[in-house]
């Protein structure tokens, strides 16, 4: 025989214990149960809380958080016509909507709760707000994918910036069939962290106005787009571009800007050519130190990613003596920025030979 435990009968301090060793999915189910659950998971302060909540828009709507790298589901948004065929199907209160019908299920590998919507667009907008209001934050992330349909993209980003104006970090992965669409986003939504774009079919796209590039990270897969004047506009931590375009004079040009003060925050620069670029010129009229080959020194980012670099060129910035490792090879540039996030300096050496 099976009993009922009545959690909310526990004085505050046990309810808070039983709380902290909660899922934030967990949280999430138990604050569509009552007006009393859900109250409680709201004033609820632990670790179950503290998440970065992201918003996947593409084949699949539905929201995510992710923990040290790891993505887990909360919450997927589906249109009511596939609902599954049950005779019964439990319904909760989200928001304005007394009875939305919910199941659990999995959404690309990742168990979540399961929502069925009249409208897809209004169940994302529904999901947002109940999410940030149970979990006291704002959606940190949003990964756009291949749109379902047409204005998708426009429809979410505004969406999200009506609801709380930024967002930390965006990525986006979908062919580009109008260029109006990347500008869009580009132009409407407003991250302040990190920008990964890994849109294709950009060869001939410019943007209409100047990308916002004061950011962290700026990580672009087809970015044979950017010229010198995006480029130099450049002032992150962290910069990824691939299928460059980027010629020996842009790169001078940007190390010169960077001798001078300009990206003053960065770490890593790392460009990979569409063609073979001779690199061996981008040093020309500066002063630098070669690193013999079996030299290996440890970077790590700060995402405890760890680079061994060997060997390299150093070269160092006149303004505070700050030294840059310069490595090339016939279509990949890297320039890393001592001393890195764990404090390890360009004096830090290993005696493995490179292999």
């Amino acid at each position: 025989m099976s009993t009922v435990f009545p959690l909310f009968s526990l004085p505050f301090l046990p309810l808070k214990e039983v709380f902290d060793h909660f899922e934030p999915q967990e949280i999430l189910i138990i604050s569509l149960c009552s007006q009393r659950s859900k109250n409680y998971a709201i004033s609820y302060r632990g670790p179950s809380k503290n998440i970065r909540i992201a918003l996947n828009s593409g084949a699949n709507s539905f929201l995510s958080y992710y923990e040290d790298s790891m993505f887990f589901g909360l919450v997927d948004v589906t249109e009511i016509s596939k609902l599954p065929k049950v005779s019964t199907l439990e319904t909760v209160k989200i928001g304005n909507y007394p009875k939305i019908p919910v199941t659990m299920g999995s959404v690309r590998g990742l168990t979540c709760l399961k929502t069925y919507w009249e409208n897809r667009i209004i169940g994302m907008k529904e999901m947002i707000n109940y999410a940030r209001k149970i979990f006291n934050r704002d959606i940190y992330h949003v990964t756009l994918g291949k749109q379902r349909t047409e204005n998708d993209h426009r429809r979410v980003v505004d969406l999200v910036m009506k609801i709380q104006n930024s967002i930390s970090t965006i990525y986006c992965d979908f062919p580009l069939k109008n260029h109006a669409d990347l500008d869009m986003i580009l132009e409407r939504c407003k991250y302040t962290q990190g920008l990964s774009l890994f849109v294709s079919n950009t060869k001939d796209y410019s943007p209409s106005k100047q990308p916002n590039f004061n950011v962290d990270s700026v990580h672009i897969y087809h970015s044979y787009w950017i010229k010198p004047i995006h480029f130099m506009a450049m002032n992150c931590k962290y910069i990824i571009l691939q299928e460059s375009l980027l010629t020996n004079e842009d790169i001078n040009t940007f190390l010169k800007h960077w001798m001078n003060g300009g990206c003053f925050p960065l770490k890593n620069l790392f460009i990979r050519n569409e063609e073979p670029e001779n690199y061996e010129d981008v040093l020309n009229g500066w002063e630098y130190t070669e690193i013999d080959d079996e030299v290996k020194r440890d970077f790590v980012n700060e995402g405890d990613d760890l680079q061994s670099i060997y060997g390299g060129s150093d070269i160092k910035r006149p303004i505070d003596d700050v030294i840059a490792t310069i490595k090339n090879s016939s279509r990949q540039f890297r320039m890393i920025v001592w001393p890195d996030i764990d404090g390890n300096s360009h004096l830090q050496t290993g005696s493995e030979p490179q292999l």
